[in-house]
């Protein structure tokens, strides 16, 4: 598996974005997931296992430590995580199938997907990840009863209602599909 550390050592006060992470080719796909940092090293372990077919498939994989949160929907919701982060070459149905097998994997250790990136599983599988989801949704219908501001990911997601496979990137805006920020729940 090809794992990318970039440590910027020019820059003594810290991390410089625009110098450490080159950028990907263009319309690479993506998923991240947030393991709690307790788990990371099982977790890694398990990826390691499978490393031959997911180099296949990779352009770069980051890994970093990130501390906890307060903010009810991000993936470092209540204690610190390391963010396992892949940038896959635009292969659709063979990133499908490796990035569904690599999430069932993590999701055993309690990791939490990145929301704007590839997601495989149905709501019902990510609100036990999210201990105040169910607080959001109660707020998000008091702010906006009809559902206006959300888009379908979201709805679907949030709401806990049920995703078409491949809906929403078959009917996504080019520029999302091009980033694989909707790639949801799909099969083949």
């Amino acid at each position: 598996m090809k794992v990318g550390l970039f440590i910027n050592t020019q820059f003594p006060e810290g991390f410089k974005l625009e110098v450490c992470i080159p950028a990907g080719p263009a319309g690479h796909l993506q998923s991240e997931y947030m393991v709690p940092r307790a788990n990371a090293t099982a977790a890694i372990a398990n990826l390691r296992s499978i490393g031959d077919r997911i180099d296949r498939h990779l352009w770069t994989t980051e890994i970093r430590s990130m501390a906890g949160d307060r903010l009810w929907l991000s993936p470092s919701y209540g204690d610190n995580h390391v963010g396992i982060h892949f940038s896959w070459r635009r292969e659709p149905y063979a990133v499908q199938a490796i990035s569904a097998e690599i999430e069932t994997m993590l999701l055993q250790f309690g990791a939490r997907p990145h929301w704007g990136k590839i997601i495989h599983a149905p709501a019902e599988q990510l609100a036990p990840l999210y201990p105040k989801l169910l607080e959001f949704r109660e707020l998000a219908r008091s702010y906006d009863p009809g559902g206006s501001s959300a888009m379908n990911f979201s709805t679907c997601t949030c709401s806990g209602e049920a995703l078409e496979p491949w809906s929403c990137w078959q009917n996504a805006k080019p520029g999302l599909a091009r980033c694989g920020a909707v790639i949801r729940a799909v099969k083949s």
